[in-house]
């Protein structure tokens, strides 16, 4: 008999809703739902479940002003301390949304960090419960140079990257002394291509920027469409900021295309197999589907793809998801043009949110929930 389910999330959220639709479909009963709203005050709605053993489901606390606020009152000295952007505690509280508003990245994830730390201190408490998604697991998820350094440990294709750097001047040097033309700055801590930028390196040294985040003077935004940055003072505003916030830059692969158009794939691993491939294409690049991207075809791509490599990226998927303590994990993954080589490009904790796919007529939500129970008895 299956164990009842315990899921930390948004209610309202589309992840929430859609995880209690397939345990309807699967014949179980709906999942006790704590809000990490409720978290951010007081962990007595986690405390009090009165399940004796369960499955805990850890999902995402993104796409909640609430709660973005509530972790930027937490993670303010912290941020302090690693020297990004602090917004002080009584001003935090009075913030008011602003859609897509880029506040304090660092600061509320110092936040998360602190608040995800406390509920997996509850549920270590509770002999019977397992958490599908282990702690160490999700703090590395959510660190791309530690991510990053772990599947290079591991042997895995990862892009070059940079270490150390602080301004457009630093990161043009370096690229020129490694014969870089592009390179992806990424927040460390960052998902779903907040603040993402791709730098292009010109031949007399000039940068131009490719981003997710619109500056509008001193605000900045995430947003839906890809914003060109030439100008000097505009290239540096946006990077200094990005350094620091804290950020991954890597070499920029030449990514493989299908037609005119540039791709990658986000792999969903689901206790540790390759179940779901998404093939994200796009005009740019920056391949995020809410960024102008749209799906593309798997069997597009392995029609192109020689066999073996593409088996290859497979199982490197499979040694990604080998990496981490959770029954799923979404690893990002591009062919190099030619399809010589692929590479890792990171790996997501949330990365599960691909509505509309089916494997033998199941989404993803209800084959995860056919694999948590003997991946949770194995971990036990």
């Amino acid at each position: 008999m299956s164990l009842p389910y315990v899921v930390i999330g948004n209610p309202e959220n589309r992840r929430v809703t859609g995880f209690q639709e397939a345990l309807l479909r699967s014949g179980r009963p709906e999942a006790h739902v704590v809000s990490w709203a409720s978290l951010t005050q007081s962990l007595a709605p986690l405390e009090t479940v009165p399940f004796e053993a369960c499955l805990v489901r850890v999902d995402s606390w993104g796409e909640s002003f609430e709660v973005e606020r509530a972790l930027l009152v937490r993670g303010v000295r912290a941020a302090a301390r690693l020297g990004a952007t602090v917004i002080p505690t009584r001003q935090a509280q009075t913030l008011f949304e602003l859609r897509g508003r880029v506040w304090a990245p660092r600061q509320a994830h110092e936040g998360a960090l602190s608040l995800l730390g406390d509920v997996h201190g509850v549920i270590a408490r509770r002999a019977g419960w397992c958490a599908l998604q282990g702690h160490a697991a999700t703090v590395a998820l959510f660190d791309k140079r530690a991510t990053w350094a772990a599947y290079r440990e591991a042997g895995l294709s990862v892009p070059d990257a940079l270490w150390g750097l602080r301004s457009a001047e630093e990161l043009a040097a370096a690229m020129a002394a490694r014969g870089w033309t592009q390179a992806f700055v990424k927040l460390s801590c960052g998902s779903s291509a907040s603040c993402l930028a791709l730098v292009t390196r010109a031949s007399d040294g000039a940068l131009t920027v490719l981003t997710s985040l619109d500056v509008d003077g001193a605000r900045r935004f995430n947003t839906l469409r890809v914003c060109t940055y030439t100008r000097p003072r505009e290239v540096e505003d946006v990077l200094a900021f990005l350094f620091r916030e804290g950020s991954h830059v890597e070499r920029a692969v030449e990514k493989a295309r299908l037609g005119e158009a540039w791709f990658d794939l986000r792999v969903l691993c689901i206790a540790g197999e390759p179940r779901f491939v998404v093939v994200r294409m796009s005009r740019f690049p920056i391949t995020n589907l809410h960024l102008g991207g749209w799906r593309g075809s798997v069997e597009d791509v392995r029609r192109v793809c020689p066999a073996e490599q593409w088996d290859a990226a497979l199982e490197t998927c499979r040694r990604v998801a080998a990496c981490h303590d959770t029954l799923h994990v979404g690893v990002d993954l591009c062919f190099e043009r030619g399809f010589e080589r692929h590479f890792v490009v990171e790996a997501n904790a949330f990365g599960d949110l691909l509505p509309g796919l089916e494997v033998d007529g199941k989404d993803v939500y209800e084959v995860e929930l056919d694999a948590a129970d003997g991946w949770a008895a194995a971990r036990r």
